[in-house]
């Protein structure tokens, strides 16, 4: 799914409004939508979604 230049221009700028907030990892614009991610809390679970994500890359 793609979104026009508008939409993800629009995006950008609601993104960018957010607040900065402690523990919020990633402000991301997917699938038309904005999602927003919290960081790994500790090495491990940063080791295993890198994983995940190099696994779904290339399977």
């Amino acid at each position: 799914m793609s979104t026009d230049p508008a939409g993800y221009a629009r995006l950008r700028e609601i993104a960018r409004q957010l607040p900065q907030v402690p523990g919020i990892g990633k402000i991301e614009i997917a699938d038309g939508g904005i999602v927003v991610t919290t960081s790994p809390v500790k090495r491990h679970e940063l080791a295993a979604i890198r994983l995940a994500r190099d696994s779904s890359v290339n399977p």
